[in-house]
């Protein structure tokens, strides 16, 4: 089916669009919210075919979200969705790639004739994605293939590696061997150019028998890069031991060869990420050149362990130090204006100069919640604080925290405390109802 969310700040107008009997049309209702901050996780998540937005809503609006997701998902189709008719929001919708800019009011079957005019079109993109994707699929297995004939072809090798690799270079293709070099290549230098395979196998000589128990495909850079972007430290631990498992577990850690290799590997992903941070890799323990031949399997876990915390706490304090200043001078902002109905993301992006979408990103990343959560769980706060404490009209405190329309008030002060305003004033359990 082809999938659908719908941003729409007019709550009627939101609801009547819900009402469609989406799935007998062929299409899944994935969800809809009424600004596109709040709407952005669920695009992320359900990534949908089409998104109707509205352009004017109270906080990202319908072009910032539209400029969002033709950078994030440029095969899905916008429509735009507007009472505004002005040709400047038109000429900009254009620009943009929208695949549509309808007018309210638009009845059902109007919209669902203006959607099926595009379903058409998805539906082949769809299929050219997922060949592509096959295609891609095959060019990764022949990578794979390539990575593990050459691990099996260098162990049993006679040859010195600064040979094998030679040969490499020239019968695998160049994702075999730029594996090859990254294998046992440290600080740029080939370290066995001598004797060969001597300097990397132990002296039982079983390296060759523990090395087989390693699961290459599993030896990628990729997880533990994903886990040093986003991954949370207390995790660290658990992150580690489930890496070394994927692996092969204790049986490939007995392996000296693969413990050289992983403590290297291991040290090189957290120093690309600790330099995109801006910082030095020197803020890193490295790996060193004679102790990695005595290393155990207890100490690869624990150097491995060490090297992923370190780059964790490292990215923490980054984040932390560079942004707490602007995130708590858009709090204060919030605090003094937001009786101000035309607060919005791009007005407090103007006030921290920067742009909406990285303010949105580390503003969420600071409180844990969104900024549009926030200014409404702000703004409820004070409307609770005069329902209490004051005789006002809920039309009159609506218009005080920044909401024009009373009944939109009264939606949104239900959909947080589980009450109507009324209902709050008259003293309602609204803690029980809350939770």
């Amino acid at each position: 089916m082809i999938k659908v969310i719908l941003v729409e700040d007019e709550y009627v107008v939101r609801e009547g669009i819900k009402r469609i009997d989406w799935a007998s049309h062929g299409y899944e209702f994935c969800g809809e919210a009424p600004d596109g901050e709040m709407a952005l996780p669920m695009i992320r998540k359900y990534e949908p075919d089409i998104v109707i937005t509205d352009i004017k809503m109270p906080f990202m609006d319908g072009l910032v979200l539209t400029r969002q997701i033709r950078k994030e998902f440029p095969y899905t189709e916008i429509i735009i969705l507007s009472g505004y008719e002005e040709f400047g929001y038109a000429r900009e919708a254009i620009s943009l790639g929208v695949s549509k800019y309808l007018t309210k009011p638009i009845g059902a079957q109007e919209l669902l004739g203006e959607l099926d005019e595009l379903k058409a079109g998805i539906e082949k993109k769809q299929r050219d994605r997922e060949s592509d994707l096959q295609y891609r699929r095959d060019m990764a297995e022949d990578v794979l293939k390539s990575r593990r004939e050459f691990f099996s072809s260098l162990i049993g090798g006679t040859h010195s590696v600064a040979e094998r690799l030679s040969e490499i270079s020239h019968s695998y293709d160049s994702a075999g061997a730029a594996f090859a070099h990254r294998f046992f290549d440290v600080n740029n230098n080939v370290r066995c150019a001598e004797d060969g395979m001597s300097v990397l196998s132990d002296a039982s000589g079983q390296d060759d028998v523990q090395i087989k128990s390693i699961v290459i495909r599993n030896a990628d850079r990729q997880r533990l890069s994903d886990f040093l972007k986003t991954g949370d430290p207390s995790e660290t631990e658990f992150f580690v031991k489930e890496f070394l498992r994927n692996l092969g577990g204790e049986a490939s850690l007995q392996s000296l060869l693969f413990r050289q290799y992983l403590t290297m590997d291991v040290y090189f992903a957290a120093a690309d990420f600790v330099t995109g941070l801006g910082l030095d890799r020197e803020e890193l323990e490295a790996p060193d050149s004679s102790a990695e031949i005595t290393m155990t399997p207890s100490g690869v876990e624990e150097y491995c362990r060490n090297v992923v915390s370190r780059s964790l706490s490292l990215r923490d304090n980054v984040s932390h130090n560079k942004y707490k200043d602007v995130v708590d001078k858009v709090i204060k902002y919030i605090e003094e204006n937001y009786s101000d109905e035309e607060l919005t993301l791009n007005k407090l992006a103007d006030v921290v100069m920067f742009s909406p979408n990285h303010l949105s990103m580390i503003f969420s990343q600071q409180t844990g919640s969104t900024l549009s959560r926030y200014l409404i769980d702000y703004r409820i706060g004070k409307a609770k604080e005069a329902l209490k404490c004051t005789s006002k009209k809920s039309s009159e405190i609506a218009l005080e925290i920044g909401y024009r329309d009373p009944h939109y008030f009264s939606y949104v002060f239900k959909k947080a405390t589980g009450l109507t305003p009324t209902q709050y004033r008259d003293g309602a359990d609204h803690d029980q109802q809350n939770a």
